[in-house]
């Protein structure tokens, strides 16, 4: 497949190929070596001012991953008292985390980072010249210094390479900066990352662009 970035989004969408994942991750830490709870990932495009509803955000495949604490833990993984503590304030307010509702379905850490890769090459836009394939999709977090940095600590330790170049990690935050959102944070990773791709797209669509 021939992907030029100087079209857009809708192109490859078209073609059945992604340009564009939001990420959102769960953890029991803020450090590159937290213990991960659970991984929510969507591909998406900007719309056609037809959809409302999402922002005018075109969803894509979704996944969502919960992974197994305790082999974690085992494997020097961190946990932090801040962040428990905020996990159980949340509990508090009626929230339900991923450690309570999904513990006897979680995956081991490697069967995880493999399944979140292998969703990213199945679906990404891809340059191939014929010795190496490239996957351009841009992966959008709400801080690469968080979500895409705790993930890529977790493919270390497991010895699984990314597909993901790091010029493809974007900052949501960063990209919406300076404009208002009043979209809900239910700290539930894939409806995080739907309500952030919904952002970016709503930004995308004020800032009169197309996403690069």
């Amino acid at each position: 497949m021939i992907f030029d970035e100087g079209k857009g989004n809708l192109e490859t969408l078209q073609e059945g190929k992604w340009s564009d994942l939001s990420l959102d991750i769960e953890t029991l830490d803020t450090k590159s070596t937290a213990v991960v709870m659970s991984i929510g990932a969507v591909f998406f495009a900007p719309g056609d001012g037809q959809n409302a509803e999402h922002g005018d955000c075109v969803y894509g495949p979704e996944v969502h991953i919960y992974v197994d604490a305790q082999s974690q833990i085992a494997n020097n993984r961190t946990m932090s008292n801040d962040t428990l503590r905020w996990w159980f304030d949340q509990v508090a307010e009626g929230a339900s985390p991923p450690m309570a509702t999904h513990a006897f379905n979680d995956h081991a850490l490697p069967t995880a980072i493999e399944q979140l890769f292998s969703f990213i090459c199945d679906h990404s836009a891809m340059r191939d010249d014929g010795t190496a394939i490239e996957y351009l999709t841009r992966v959008w977090t709400r801080g690469p210094h968080f979500d895409w940095a705790i993930i890529e600590s977790c493919a270390r330790m497991c010895g699984i390479a990314s597909p993901v170049n790091y010029s493809r990690v974007r900052d949501q935050r960063t990209y919406c900066a300076g404009f208002d959102w009043s979209g809900n944070v239910p700290h539930d990773a894939l409806q995080d990352a739907k309500i952030q791709a919904n952002r970016i797209c709503h930004v995308a669509d004020k800032r009169g662009e197309v996403l690069a």
